[in-house]
């Protein structure tokens, strides 16, 4: 098997332990986890009009979709808006699984302390829109 970097390994490893619904909540967790957290995340981000938002970040979801490691499924929640949820394929939990990110510990933590606040949802069930 192939080694991925850094960056696909950060995001490989949030997934780990769920699925997130939201690309913005996406892009505000990682930059949670860098900026009150001080994880090695390694993206940079810039203020944009939903939050933080990093273009190198989208890039790497995006590069992670085509390898079948990330898979996002898109669901219409009004006439004009969709909503994303991100979550692992088999071969992205194997590969994560065999290659743990050494800050994998924190990202467990950060992620649990986002969920105390209800930030994450605890327990992410939508279905696709046929």
């Amino acid at each position: 098997m192939f080694e991925l970097g850094k960056r696909e390994k950060t995001i490989l490893t949030f997934l780990k332990y769920g699925p997130i619904l939201g690309k913005t909540k996406f892009q505000r967790m990682l930059y949670i986890a860098k900026m009150k957290y001080l994880i090695d995340i390694p993206f940079n981000f810039i203020n944009y009009d939903m939050g933080p938002y990093s273009p190198e970040l989208e890039a790497t979801i995006d590069r992670l979709k085509l390898l079948d490691m990330v898979k996002e499924k898109r669901r219409e929640v009004g006439i004009f808006k969709s909503i994303y949820e991100y979550s692992l394929t088999g071969k992205g939990k194997l590969y994560i699984t065999l290659n743990p990110l050494e800050e994998e510990e924190e990202i467990k933590h950060v992620i649990d302390k986002l969920k105390e606040i209800g930030f994450v949802d605890k327990n992410v069930q939508i279905k696709a829109s046929p």
